[in-house]
């Protein structure tokens, strides 16, 4: 992606961080429109516009593009875990809320690891299918099962 980009490592590094400050400042508001009881809307909005965002990545043809859709992807995803945790307990008495939270982050994990064999097997076997590099079917394929 780096090369195809032509994007310097400061570039790189620079998308990396921004991903971190979207994240970051999108905590305190979704916590507070989640506190007021309007979860049944920032939820599905955070998912779908962090689907769509990546979706949209591999139509990226420069680093400022890269930028942009790292700082957007953050910016969504951000409210998603503290908004996960309040609304676990919220559903559930103090003595289940641990174990439903523990099956939460198991599913994290494992989800994280599925995704890093689903990224090995696509950057190795999926470049210039139908003209598209291995990064962009990575992130096509990603985008879709968020």
């Amino acid at each position: 992606m780096q090369d195809d980009l032509h994007m310097s490592d400061t570039v790189w590094s620079a998308g990396i961080s921004l991903f971190y400050v979207g994240y970051i400042i999108s905590q305190v508001p979704a916590n507070v429109i989640i506190a007021k009881g309007k979860p049944r809307i920032l939820l599905p909005c955070c998912m779908l516009g962090w689907s769509i965002t990546t979706i949209c990545m591999p139509a990226v043809t420069a680093g400022w593009g890269f930028l942009l859709c790292r700082f957007v992807v953050g910016l969504t995803e951000g409210p998603f875990v503290p908004a996960v945790s309040l609304l676990t307990s919220s559903w559930y008495t103090k003595h289940e809320s641990p174990l439903r939270m523990g099956i939460w982050h198991a599913g994290n994990t494992i989800s994280q690891a599925v995704s890093g064999l689903l990224a090995a097997g696509v950057l190795r076997n999926m470049n210039d299918v139908a003209g598209l590099s291995a990064w962009q079917w990575f992130l096509l394929l990603e985008g879709q099962f968020l």
